[in-house]
């Protein structure tokens, strides 16, 4: 195959990349970035790392910008990819670099390992354009390269076992898990996923390689070390997390058990989006129909069971027969086992091998496998199906959210969402000094985007004390909720600052709502931020400084300001 064969389809893939990229590259400021998992959260989190001068504090260092003060090892760590992109560019320009990056490392990774071990240098539009569906899925954003630059990782890795031992296959061994996010949502379960194929393939080939052993064990050694600060904190005996308070409020029985593995199989979870539903899995049943050999039967056999155990292991913590078991595991117990995260892969190379496997044996079916592929560019270009097993819809997906639907509500610009000026108008109301502020009725993290320091945050990792702070100021509204699995499922969520917005939701007139002002003190809240004007200030010790609406006319639309007294 010439060179001027494969620039073509390759050139041809990069330019439908450029588009769906576009907002990213040529329109940031006026692109629409999903909210949940994402602006509501760790965007805000990375940049008051930035600019709290702690990036490299020592663990137990108090990070004041959260909670009244928490330890900085509860924050992202400095050795993390997306960190470094916050040290050396503004908020937007980090995110844009990250998700641009995200989708060309998944392109050309997974065109290399296509090129090299499916396709071996054979269909080049088929290639190319199967590696631009992997490259179009709607990854979040915050998971860096933990799905994207996975393709990347069983390349080298395959490159290794066949002893093509480059530099490029141990410089990606070695970046891989500074890029990944952090070790516990997908490292931890990609590594054994990636063992677990390499037994596969040593008993398959009758070979062991202990080159690809030692590089397996590089990779999980240096994952580790990626999130050193975690482990630090997690193991020592004057940290206690609050992780361990969340609450599941409903169980299932095992046929509710098998049908949500089920489920979970064919429409993944949105933080790992694999979209094969409608499109792959038609691939996967016309593969089995027109390629009836022992060798496509066995290996889509291999691949979904293999597939199938990701999931089922990912929805254990749903049975009601696997309590038990996570009762033993005392502070880990809320460790969700999310081998989810192999399943966008999984699903993917299941793609390529049955297109592969279609052209080679009836070789009629080539328009046809083409057709299948376009069909699945367009499904992820204008996000046809990101409904996941839960039925939620948070994919990330700026070509759509800007050009097609920018009314969406879970979408929004950096500038529409942050709503800086407002923030910054309220800080020269009350001449601010970084004292603490309770928000209430919308997300702490859009005040932290402004340089406030909240009582509250998203954040899911920081000290069970400071939790139990946070319930003591909402305790009398606690006492109003008579549903036991309703307050339990209060109590054991990160967004407290939510905690009363379903019923300011509701409200057309003015607030009234029960908080301990003592708590209120001892946490050193200065001030209360809320999204809707308070009736009963008198009663709350609180003092009304002023109001002020958001420019953008979007949530949320108005701040009330009051002191603590």
């Amino acid at each position: 195959m010439n060179s001027r064969s494969t620039r073509l389809p390759d050139a041809l893939a990069f330019f439908l990349l450029f588009i769906y990229l576009s907002p990213y590259i040529i329109f940031p400021t006026h692109a629409h970035f999903l909210i949940h998992d994402n602006l509501d959260s760790e965007i805000g989190w990375y940049k008051m790392i930035t600019e709290s001068g702690l990036t490299f504090s020592s663990n137990y260092t108090v990070f004041p910008n959260l909670f009244n003060g928490i330890p900085r090892g509860c924050m992202p760590s400095e050795l993390d990819f997306y960190t470094i992109l916050n040290l050396i560019c503004s908020p937007l320009v980090a995110y844009c670099l990250l998700v641009v990056s995200q989708h060309l490392i998944a392109f050309f990774g997974m065109r290399l390992l296509l090129k090299d071990y499916i396709f071996r240098g054979n269909a080049p539009y088929h290639t190319a354009l199967i590696a631009l569906t992997f490259a179009l899925l709607p990854f979040w954003p915050l998971g860096e390269f933990c799905i994207a630059g996975q393709p990347f990782v069983i390349w080298a890795i395959f490159n290794l076992i066949r002893e093509k031992k480059t530099i490029y296959n141990w410089l990606i061994i070695i970046l891989f898990p500074f890029c990944a996010s952090d070790f516990v949502f997908s490292n931890l379960f990609f590594l054994p996923g990636i063992l677990l194929g390499m037994i596969v393939y040593f008993i398959a080939y009758k070979k062991i390689s202990f080159t690809a052993i030692f590089a397996w064990l590089l990779l999980f050694g240096l994952s580790a070390l990626s999130e050193y600060r975690l482990f630090i904190l997690q193991f020592s005996s004057k940290f206690t997390s609050q992780r361990g308070t969340y609450f599941t409020d409903w169980l299932l029985n095992w046929k509710g058990f098998i049908k949500t593995d089920l489920s979970m199989l064919f429409k993944g979870q949105y933080h790992f989006y694999s979209c094969q539903f409608p499109i792959i899995i038609t691939t996967l049943v016309l593969s089995l129909f027109l390629v009836r050999t022992k060798r496509n039967y066995t290996v889509m056999a291999i691949l979904l069971s293999m597939a199938f155990l990701f999931s089922s292991i990912d929805t254990f913590h749903f049975w009601s027969g696997s309590q038990s078991f996570f009762q033993r595991l005392g502070s880990l117990s809320s460790l969700q086992l999310r081998f989810k995260a192999l399943l966008p892969i999984t699903w993917y190379l299941i793609f390529a091998i049955c297109i592969c496997f279609m052209i080679e044996h009836t070789p009629k079916s080539s328009v046809i496998c083409m057709a299948l592929i376009c069909a699945q560019i367009i499904l992820l270009f204008f996000n046809l199906n990101t409904s996941d097993f839960q039925k939620s819809v948070y994919a990330e997906n700026a070509f759509y959210y800007t050009y097609f639907d920018n009314t969406n509500i879970n979408h929004r610009s950096f500038k529409n969402y942050f709503a800086q000026n407002m923030f910054t108008a309220v800080k020269e109301k009350i001449n601010y000094n970084n004292e603490t502020v309770l928000c209430l009725g919308f997300p702490a993290e859009i005040a932290q985007y402004s340089g406030f320091h909240s009582a509250s945050a998203y954040l899911d990792y920081y000290p069970i004390e400071k939790k139990e702070q946070i319930v003591d100021i909402f305790r009398p509204e606690l006492r109003k909720v008579t549903d036991s699995l309703e307050l339990q499922e209060i109590i054991g969520s990160r967004r407290f600052q939510y905690f009363y917005k379903r019923k300011i939701d509701t409200l057309k007139k003015m607030l009234v709502i029960d908080l301990d002002t003592a708590a209120l003190k001892k946490m050193n809240i200065r001030y209360v931020l809320s999204l809707r004007d308070i009736e009963n200030t008198t009663q709350l010790h609180l003092k009304p400084i002023d109001s002020f609406s958001n420019e953008n006319k979007v949530f949320p639309e108005q701040i009330y300001i009051y002191k603590v007294n």
